[in-house]
């Protein structure tokens, strides 16, 4: 080393040692780059007469290339050699440390401090809730092992894996449960950033995924009770969206007419957003469409469904030409999509039903609505909005049967019914009302499913056991509910659903229904009456299985605010549920035949309305009160004589039918191919995905 680099090194150390420089390199190494003044404030030089001292110690910095400055936007950063100088700093003290006999720990806060035992005292009594007494016993061990360790520190998620590793020895489980640490092992998270990579879903999906993770854990370890959480794990219940189950709803049923009447109005904490009037002209509506439809999208798990949207289009243009409908329809549409998360969900659902006599109007509103609506899903690969369509017979016309043709053969799912006295989402939930009482909107909570193929699995061949056993779980279900009824009000109460909370004109949160779903219906009904029973038979023992979850549901609770309602709608738990029991029972018991889960709704295959779907459809509606629906999934482009024909089938019965045919996107350029397609046609990429719903 020459003598000019020994006077080098001599002058950075002669710099480092003041106190005040290197908590101005500390400063800049951990807030980023800052203005002179800013840097002056974090620094704690706030006094005018301190002004001198700042700026000799800067320079002083700025001399050794220790700190440099931006001159175009005249702020300061600490230099690679600062940041060398810095971790060298910090590997001398925490050796400094070490040498000294104690125990260290590197906090969260990433610094060496001595370890005290009273830390572990107070986690053991504070958070699991254990009693003095048997803490200290526990505490005391615990010392006593890492007073052994040869490791150079130690952590904090590391002297809890030994407290919870001690208590689980000593039988205390339940305090371990309350004791653990939540998160995700560093391979997770690794692998999460290459899945994500590989699917193209953007930092927001990452976000997003890693969240979910630690609410997940959260909800089963801590807000669930045990046995629900036990059920939801063994696989006789499922709970969807683990990661939002305990903090927002699942459907928000929202209403457009109180949007035009009230505006939205936001809480104080959301100051980085507009207010908004009820809107008057159609750039207002698009706009407050466009803000509710954003806000309320990250306040609801699952589906945000607008009703009342034809009557909403109709009050915005007064000159009610199809081309005008259709321009504001298309911005609403485009700029709604765009500002939801890139993740997909949840999904954004239009019910289009009409108050007006005049069927010449509703016919033109609803023909542009779909021309802007068509030309949405031919921009976007997986389009966040779906259409419900709940009108009469005769508002259907050539072009609007011509227009859903167009649709639904191009991949793009539309449901139909023609009960415009229930509104519906696109999952097949219906809105309920409480006590009698019309709501304007309301939330609801359900996301929960009871498999019915594992009991009937358990009751053998007796249907009596079989519904005894329905019964227990369906109580077990109802108290997973009123629990998360309770979560969900307090999210609303300390305002993390700020939307909702301000807005029940619009969706109310006052009163919110439970809904539990029935998973496997068809194979429960196998496996209590064997593959060759008669149809008649099968639908006789699932009236019954129906009438007494409906029983069950709301009869037995004491408090009517805590009775639920029954659904059967398509659940993402039935695979989940189908490869529990396989593990459990065996293929041979748990016969698939080939499909990757349970039944979920009557499903027809092929370019028509199988009758016997329509069958089953309207015997389970009649029974079920919360919704439920068919589905045609078309493996063939439709005839617009098939297409008007199930039309005609859905209206006379006045069912839910979603019509839907199976296809696939290409990621890289976004063409819809057949669901067979194993390679794009346009761009010979393999990377395909299927549509959310």
């Amino acid at each position: 080393m020459s003598f000019s680099d020994t006077n080098r090194s001599r002058r950075i150390y002669s710099v480092i040692a003041s106190p005040n420089r290197l908590e101005i390199l500390r400063i800049l190494n951990t807030k980023g780059p800052l203005s002179y003044s800013e840097l002056k404030t974090y620094a704690g030089f706030k006094s005018k007469k301190e002004s001198g001292k700042f700026a000799y110690h800067l320079r002083k910095l700025v001399k050794q290339m220790l700190v440099s400055l931006n001159r175009a936007e005249r702020k300061y950063q600490v230099t690679n050699l600062g940041r060398l100088i810095l971790n060298l700093t910090r590997q001398i003290e925490e050796q400094s440390l070490l040498e000294g006999g104690k125990i260290y720990v590197r906090s969260s806060k990433q610094s060496m401090e001595e370890f005290s035992s009273d830390r572990i005292l107070r986690s053991l009594v504070r958070e699991a809730g254990m009693p003095l007494e048997e803490a200290q016993k526990v505490t005391n061990e615990a010392e006593a092992r890492l007073q052994k360790f040869q490791t150079a520190y130690l952590t904090g998620p590391l002297i809890r894996e030994l407290v919870n590793s001690i208590l689980i020895e000593h039988g205390y489980e339940e305090y371990r449960h309350k004791l653990t640490r939540l998160g995700m092992p560093v391979s997770d998270v690794t692998e999460l950033f290459s899945s994500v990579s590989r699917a193209s879903s953007g930092v927001d999906a990452l976000l997003a995924k890693t969240s979910d993770a630690v609410f997940s854990e959260y909800l089963i370890l801590t807000q669930l009770p045990r046995d629900v959480s036990d059920a939801h794990i063994g696989g006789d219940l499922h709970i969807s969206n683990t990661g939002g189950w305990g903090l927002k709803p699942d459907v928000l049923f929202a209403d457009l007419d109180a949007l035009l009447s009230d505006g939205i109005i936001l809480g104080g904490k959301m100051i980085s957003v507009p207010r908004i009037p009820p809107p008057k002209t159609p750039n207002d509506g698009i706009s407050a469409f466009v803000a509710l439809s954003s806000l309320l999208t990250r306040e609801t798990n699952d589906e945000l469904c607008f009703f009342n949207f034809l009557d909403f289009i109709y009050k915005l243009i007064p000159n009610l030409t199809k081309d005008a409908i259709e321009t504001v329809s298309r911005s609403l549409f485009l700029e709604s999509g765009s500002s939801t998360n890139s993740a997909g969900k949840p999904l954004i659902s239009i019910v289009l039903t009409s108050g007006h006599a005049d069927k010449k109007r509703t016919q033109m509103i609803l023909q542009g609505i779909l021309n802007a609506y068509t030309y949405y899903v031919s921009l976007t690969p997986f389009p966040v909005f779906k259409l419900i369509l709940g009108i009469e017979r005769q508002d259907y016309s050539k072009e609007v049967i011509s227009s859903l043709l167009k649709l639904i053969n191009s991949g793009t799912p539309i449901a139909i019914t023609s009960n415009t006295k229930v509104e519906r989402a696109f999952s097949g939930l219906t809105m309920q009302t409480t006590h009698g009482v019309s709501l304007h909107g309301l939330a609801m909570l359900g996301g929960l499913s009871v498999n019915l193929p594992r009991l009937a699995y358990e009751s053998g061949t007796d249907d009596t056991y079989f519904k005894a056993k329905l019964a227990l779980i369906l109580q077990l279900a109802l108290s997973a509910l009123t629990t998360r009824k309770k979560l969900i009000a307090e999210s609303v109460k300390n305002g993390l659903l700020p939307t909702l909370a301000a807005n029940s004109s619009i969706v109310s949160t006052n009163n919110m229904p439970l809904i539990i779903n029935l998973v496997g219906l068809e194979e429960a009904l196998t496996a209590l009456l064997g593959d060759k029973t008669t149809s008649n038979a099968r639908l006789e023992l699932a009236e019954k299985v129906l009438s007494t979850a409906i029983k069950v549901a709301t009869e037995k609770p004491n408090n009517p605010e805590e009775r639920a309602y029954i659904a059967m709608v398509k659940d993402d738990g039935s695979a989940r549920l189908a490869s529990l029991d396989v593990e459990k029972y065996g293929r041979a018991k748990v016969n698939l035949h080939g499909v990757a889960g349970y039944s979920d709704v009557p499903t027809s295959k092929g370019s028509d309305l199988d009758p016997k779907v329509i069958e089953l459809l309207s015997k389970y509606s009649s029974i079920i009160n919360a919704g439920g629906v068919a589905l045609v999934e078309l493996s063939q482009d439709f005839t617009i004589e098939s297409l008007t024909a199930i039309i005609d089938e859905t209206m006379k019965l006045k069912e839910f039918i979603k019509l839907e045919r199976l296809t696939v996107v290409c990621r890289n350029c976004g063409k819809r191919l057949p669901i067979e397609t194993t390679k794009c046609t346009a761009c010979k990429s393999t990377l395909l995905a299927g549509d959310v719903a």
